[in-house]
């Protein structure tokens, strides 16, 4: 066999082998172009972000969510919310995060399923968050309050204490200790311990009178909004209820 003709099929060769190596490395970009509905993309979607089933992909499911959340899928709007919210696998962007929230807040009732119900006050306990520290709307120390105490009446745990502590500052409330104290007690009643320390300081300052109205007023907040919510469900991939 003649050098040139050596070279003519070594060049085929290498170049059949470099072009099956490249599908490998590079596979066929994942879509929802098999799914017919926001559903089952937002479903896809949790799939390669979690790695379930499938290799990890977090870019590929950003932009999963991404089709589902312009096709409706409030899940997806949370998603996305949390997602540019804290900056994973994109560039932080509040007010974006912002617009997706809202969403969520908006087209909750849709849902229509008790495994999403922890989703909602803890929306608006971010949304209390940001308007206290004017990240994607402007600072607003009433609003975030507001969003705050809604979550807190949801039963959210983290909510509740930072409503509690939102009674000992008086910056968006009046200021009321045993508002505080109540608060405290019910996050702390159903599992959020990191409100004992503020029960303990609370106590060693009241009167004995002043306690006696702390128990009664901790009693009414206990039985109406004791947390149930203290876990961060989007830590887990959620799955829609059919």
């Amino acid at each position: 066999m003649s050098s040139r003709r050596f070279k003519k099929y070594a060049y085929c060769f290498y170049g059949f082998l470099f072009l099956h190596m490249s599908c490998a490395i590079n596979p066929q970009k994942t879509s929802c172009e098999n799914f017919q509905d926001p559903n089952g993309c937002f479903n896809e979607a949790e799939r390669y972000w979690f790695g379930i089933g499938v290799d990890e992909n977090k870019q590929a499911a950003i932009e999963m969510y991404t089709t589902a959340a312009n096709d409706g899928n409030t899940l997806a709007k949370a998603r996305l919310g949390r997602i540019y919210f804290f900056g994973w696998e994109t560039k932080k962007n509040h007010h974006i995060a912002a617009k997706y929230f809202q969403d969520v807040l908006k087209n909750f009732d849709d849902l229509n399923c008790t495994l999403f119900e922890p989703i909602k006050p803890i929306t608006l306990s971010i949304m209390g968050f940001m308007y206290q520290n004017g990240l994607g709307f402007e600072h607003n120390e009433e609003k975030a309050f507001q969003y705050l105490l809604r979550a807190a009446k949801l039963r959210y745990g983290p909510a509740q204490l930072k409503v509690a502590v939102a009674y000992l500052k008086d910056t968006a409330t009046e200021k009321n200790a045993l508002e505080a104290y109540a608060w405290l007690k019910a996050a702390n009643e159903g599992g959020y311990t990191v409100a004992t320390k503020g029960i303990q300081e609370l106590e060693s300052q009241f009167s004995h009178e002043q306690m006696a109205k702390a128990e009664n007023l901790s009693k009414i907040r206990i039985e109406n909004y004791k947390a149930i919510y203290i876990d961060d469900v989007w830590q887990q991939p959620m799955k829609l209820c059919i």
